[in-house]
């Protein structure tokens, strides 16, 4: 992160976090988003890939099958309907989990997504594909910030056994009299 940026030690707001939304849509790169908002495409990117949803492929539309690499020339009919010739047939998919049943499944990952913008917000593909799509949303991304930020700030960042463990260690060193940092420098894994 950059220090010579001004305010970019400042955490993203909602209206930051609604521009950012707003230029993925348009197709803007990280940069061009970061230098609007004065904050490093550093900052913008790990916004996006912490912060961003997935909406599961709509599998009242297209037959589950269709979202493998090998559909167009797959011969199996073992998860058809007894009789049925239709691949498309969605009875014949309800029960039958491909990634369990089929040796062959192989599901179709879009490439876009492994690279910037990590996101379909601004895809012009996003209508005809047939993948779980990943989106950038600003309300859900404060909300996540939000909750992020309540929880780092509230109690004691240790489980039951490793407060009882500290307490065992440190109580009957202070009823001798011994001093809390005589006690952390001469045990210095608590001090953490």
């Amino acid at each position: 992160m950059s220090r010579k940026i001004k305010g970019n030690g400042k955490h993203l707001t909602f209206s930051d976090r609604v521009y950012i939304e707003q230029e993925l849509m348009q197709g803007s790169s990280f940069r061009d988003i970061a230098a609007g908002l004065g904050k490093d495409p550093s900052t913008i990117s790990k916004e996006i890939r912490l912060h961003c949803s997935v909406a599961p492929h709509a599998t009242y539309r297209f037959p589950r099958c269709s979202y493998c690499n090998h559909f167009k020339k797959c011969k199996d009919t073992s998860f058809l309907c007894y009789g049925c010739t239709r691949y498309s047939c969605f009875n014949c998919q309800v029960n039958f989990d491909l990634s369990k049943n089929c040796k062959d499944y192989n599901p179709f990952a879009c490439q876009k997504l492994a690279k910037p913008p990590y996101v379909c917000n601004g895809c012009d593909k996003k209508i005809s594909c047939h993948e779980s799509k990943r989106y950038y949303r600003a309300k859900s991304a404060q909300k996540a910030y939000e909750e992020t930020l309540t929880n780092s700030r509230s109690g004691i960042n240790m489980t039951p056994e490793e407060l009882k463990e500290l307490n065992e260690l440190i109580s009957p060193l202070v009823l001798k009299g011994q001093p809390l940092s005589h006690i952390f420098a001469v045990h210095p894994g608590f001090s953490d």
